[in-house]
């Protein structure tokens, strides 16, 4: 019925003008800014602060002795006898509720020429999704807000009133001491219009709401039930998830939103959710059905399901598939012990097992994808960081390489060209690991060929585009470890231009100024070593780079890693240019944010290597001052190399580590006078050389090598 009434209304210029505004999705009319302020008794109206298709909204003071500051929404004249009851009924039993998710309702009446009002908390707070992005807030705390704006919207459908206009500027987010609290407002309201009485020749000022309409309000002008505001929760949800609406543009047609609510279904979410994408995924889908009966019954449904999400307990929009079995296995099995991942293994067997079939149909074919999909985002992507799992990474990922040529033809597409290059990733690491570079580059670059592919057959394909320069990056490493640094520069300095051209495009992208710290740091190494002086500017851009980043999610571990990493290069290149303590004050700056990232999650090899070097470089760093702290923090990394090799025993860069830092200790213990420490640690080493990974000798001053230690868990 409303994409009739677009196409006739076409030639008078309807909806000529945006379909979203910027800033409100509830504008202000010309005429509502110049009518005059009502009177109402008991009040004084200080301001109009927004408009809807069914009234006007004021702020306004209470009178003495309540001197409160409540905000009034004052209905439009003419309504019908029937709307009017109706809302009287509305704001009578949302009166009786008292929730801290939802503005409390304080009074109702008429104003003094006989238009309906309700007086309500002024909640003085930002739209969810405004807060979301200011506050930095990760994707755990921002399901965790949606989460309980969930039971407070499910609070108020017990009363028996439906909103029927949830949308971000419907929801809004205050602090109290210091804790974020959401609550819903101007509940109710939207459903005193029927669709019919609409008027929707004002255009925009109705549109905000059609960004959020479930399809059975946008095709078949249904009222609806409680499902009604379950798909406007699923919206908003990936909206904030997302930070981005997941159809509608500030340009979009009408026409254009609408079919997508109708028919599209939600985009994926970004990768950098790691293991839980798949299964919010999910939960949104299942929000957000297109069938009324296909989406929770009641909000609470999809707030304990979004909850689940948070403990990584099985969720209800799983299907009881092989794929939703091995979903729900998976979050069974933490990868956090070599016993997880033995488990994890059995599983992906058992999956395949459910899922493999001489039966050739698409849906057998769709069910095997979905398989491997989830077994890559969910085990795979994990067991690559994993401190001690180089076999069971093997393993895995020569499994999904032979499921993935096993899915039939008519199930193939850029999405297994994607999958193929993550396997064959994880095999090139565990090669480099075992100091085969050769093998290595083989595999990586057909990594880089598959996802080559998959760009071509999918051109607007984020994920595929950063994969493939994640994969040049990889290139580069490898040919670095052969000794092919003029080639290995041409690698890094391609992506190094890429990601600039990016970030000038989207300065704000805190993804690309963490990617591009990382690549500051693969080219300083080839400056330094050619003209240590002209590497300075490039290791301080880098540090302001990480810093901005950290400033911008201070709560990211991932920022904070970077930060301590950009500290731990300065603190190297500071005191081989002649400046220990320089080199001391920036390792001592790496080490407590290291340290902090390494107490987060302890099985991250990436995070253990590199406070392993920041603490190595203070150890330096002491030595050349002369300073007698230096054998206690030479001491401490001892410990860490030592349980870095133990638990990797096949990595060459961990026996090369752990080689290099006994070498170090010995010559600073005997500096000291440690003469028990230094024979301890001299037989030690002894020990170390017998080692079948002693074939390739240790380097001092190559420790860490950028290529070797994984840059971006």
């Amino acid at each position: 019925r409303m994409l009739d009434e677009d196409a006739a209304a076409e030639a008078d210029g309807f909806l000529a003008e945006p379909l979203l505004d910027g800033r409100f999705l509830i504008g202000r009319s010309p005429s509502a800014d110049r009518a005059p302020l009502p009177s109402i008794r008991g009040y004084s109206v200080v301001a109009l602060i927004g408009s809807g298709s069914s009234g006007l909204v004021y702020r306004a003071e209470a009178a003495e002795p309540l001197s409160r500051t409540v905000a009034v929404k004052v209905l439009r004249e003419g309504l019908p006898v029937s709307v009017r009851a109706k809302f009287t009924r509305e704001q009578q039993a949302l009166a009786r509720l008292n929730h801290p998710g939802v503005a409390q309702v304080y009074d109702a009446g008429e104003t003094d020429d006989g238009r309906l009002y309700v007086a309500v908390e002024f909640v003085d707070g930002n739209w969810i999704t405004r807060y979301a992005e200011e506050h930095s807030l990760d994707w755990r705390s921002r399901i965790e807000l949606m989460a309980q704006i969930c039971e407070a919207v499910h609070a108020i459908h017990t009363t028996g009133v439906m909103h029927r206009d949830l949308k971000p500027a419907n929801i809004l987010v205050t602090e109290v001491a210091g804790v974020a609290k959401p609550k819903v407002i101007d509940f109710g309201a939207s459903a005193l219009v029927q669709p019919s009485q609409a008027n929707l020749t004002e255009g925009p000022r109705l549109l905000g709401t059609v960004a959020y309409m479930a399809p059975e309000q946008l095709t078949r002008g249904e009222r609806g039930d409680a499902r009604v505001d379950v798909f406007a929760l699923g919206v908003v949800a990936h909206e904030l998830i997302a930070g981005r609406h997941p159809y509608g543009a500030p340009d979009a047609p009408l026409a254009e939103l609408v079919r997508d609510l109708t028919e599209k279904a939600l985009p994926e979410l970004t990768k950098s959710l790691g293991a839980d994408r798949r299964t919010l995924e999910a939960v949104l889908a299942k929000a957000t059905a297109k069938a009324t009966a296909d989406r929770y019954a009641s909000a609470q449904h999809l707030a304990d399901d979004l909850r689940r999400v948070l403990a990584r307990l099985p969720v209800d929009a799983s299907t009881r598939s092989a794929l939703g079995e091995v979903r729900s296995l998976c979050r069974r099995y933490p990868m956090t012990t070599l016993g997880g991942v033995a488990a994890l293994i059995a599983i992906v067997v058992l999956a395949f097992a459910f899922a493999h079939s001489a039966d050739q149909s698409r849906a057998r074919a769709n069910e095997m994808t979905a398989t491997v999909d989830t077994l890559t985002d969910h085990v795979l992507a994990e067991i690559n960081e994993l401190s001690g799992a180089n076999e069971a990474k093997e393993r895995l990922a020569s499994l999904l390489l032979e499921r993935l040529d096993a899915i039939p033809e008519v199930g193939r597409g850029p999405r297994i060209d994607f999958q193929r290059a993550e396997a064959l990733q994880s095999l090139a690491s565990v090669a480099f690991d075992r100091a085969d570079a050769a093998t290595a580059l083989d595999l990586r670059r057909q990594a880089h060929d598959a996802l080559e592919r998959a760009l071509s057959a999918d051109p607007d394909s984020r994920s595929v585009q950063d994969a493939l320069l994640r994969a040049t990056i990889l290139i580069g490493d490898a040919e670095q470890k052969l000794g092919r640094l003029d080639e290995a520069l041409g690698h890094y300095q391609t992506v190094h231009d890429t990601l600039k051209e990016q970030l000038a495009s989207s300065p704000d992208d805190a993804r690309l100024l963490d990617e591009l710290t990382w690549s500051y740091e693969r080219l300083t190494t080839f400056v330094f070593a050619r003209s240590p002086e002209t590497a300075m500017p490039l290791y301080n851009e880098r540090l302001a780079l990480a810093e901005r980043l950290y400033e911008r999610r201070p709560d990211d571990v991932m920022a904070k890693f970077a930060l301590g990493s950009a500290f731990a290069e300065l603190a190297s290149v500071t005191r081989r240019l002649g400046d220990p303590a320089g080199g001391e004050r920036h390792a001592r700056e790496a080490c407590m944010l290291l340290g902090e990232t390494t107490a987060k999650d302890p099985h991250r090899l990436a995070f253990r290597f590199r406070e392993l070097t920041a603490n190595l470089e203070l150890s330096r760093s002491l030595l050349e001052l002369d300073s007698p702290d230096a054998v206690r923090a030479m001491q401490h990394t001892l410990t860490l190399a030592q349980a870095i090799s133990e638990e990797n025993p096949e990595s060459e860069p961990a026996w090369r580590y752990r080689c290099t830092i006994l070498e170090q200790a010995v010559v600073l213990f005997d500096h000291f006078g440690e003469l028990a420490l230094c024979a301890s640690v001299k037989d030690e080493l002894a020990r170390h050389y017998e080692s079948p990974l002693s074939d390739h000798p240790a380097s001092d001053e190559d420790l860490p090598s950028e290529a070797e230690i994984p840059r971006t868990p």
